[in-house]
């Protein structure tokens, strides 16, 4: 009997967890956005593999697509660690694909200036201390997904 009881709350149990797995949402756009931007910013490139569709993957596994920016990246020619804060100001979805776009702060105006020089920025305003954010706008957003 008591073998019976056991059985039937590992059931339970199993099922409850199966349950909630099903129905819970996942990360929102606006997590994974931020997690991505992140682990660009670090080199991080098994998590961009993870974040990543595989239309951004290269055809690649993970360990070959890790390997091959790692090794891309490896001349330190490109900035990292460049981005002290990120938000998600808008979100643009079109079925399973989505972008998202927001204000970022950087570490130092010496990582403004190499991040300006990776995504082409310009100023957002004319008032003292605005930081430059890169061209794309709340108007143009949907269409970069189309």
């Amino acid at each position: 009997m008591t073998t019976v009881l056991v059985l039937v709350v590992v059931g339970l149990l199993i099922a409850a967890v199966v349950v909630i797995a099903a129905i819970e949402p996942g990360p929102s756009t606006a997590d994974v956005a931020l997690a991505y931007e992140h682990a660009w910013d670090r080199l991080d490139f098994a998590t961009v593999w993870a974040l990543s569709g595989q239309e951004l993957r290269d055809g690649l596994d993970r360990r070959a697509f890790v390997r091959a920016k790692r090794g891309a990246y490896a001349t330190g020619a490109h900035p990292a660690d460049l981005v002290a804060t990120a938000a998600v100001a808008d979100v643009a979805e079109a079925g399973d694909v989505a972008a998202a776009d927001g204000p970022a702060t950087a570490n130092s105006p010496a990582a403004q200036a190499a991040a300006c020089d990776v995504a082409g920025c310009r100023s957002m305003s004319n008032r003292p201390g605005t930081p430059p954010v890169p061209e794309t706008t709340r108007e143009n957003l949907p269409r970069a997904i189309s």
